[in-house]
């Protein structure tokens, strides 16, 4: 559950989350909440401070670094049940975040 005001901003978090495999756009959240894509976008960055785009990346990576630490799946595996289009893009955005690849990240883990 997420404490956030407008109630509908809850909705649309838990949505990311449990969905966050599939090829989700800002587009897909505003019809999703039945709101316009610029509004849900105004609630985001002044609730989040953040963009729908950036949540989504965010529960992504989220969900990648899970699945790095808990399973041996293969990088290309974790990449695609992570909800990205492509293992390439997926290291870009992971290396972003961390400043090593999701292999060399995991690597670290492990010892």
């Amino acid at each position: 559950v997420y404490p956030v005001d407008p109630p509908w901003l809850a909705d649309v978090l838990q949505h990311i989350r449990a969905d966050v495999s599939k090829s989700l756009t800002a587009e897909d959240i505003a019809a999703f909440v039945g709101k316009s894509y610029s509004m849900v976008e105004k609630v985001f960055k002044r609730v989040l401070g953040t963009t729908v785009q950036r949540e989504i990346m965010s529960a992504r990576l989220d969900v990648a670094e899970y699945l790095l630490k808990a399973t041996a799946l293969p990088v290309a595996d974790v990449a695609v049940r992570s909800g990205f289009k492509s293992p390439q893009y997926f290291n870009r955005s992971f290396a972003a975040r961390h400043g090593v690849s999701p292999g060399e990240w995991r690597m670290k883990r492990l010892r």
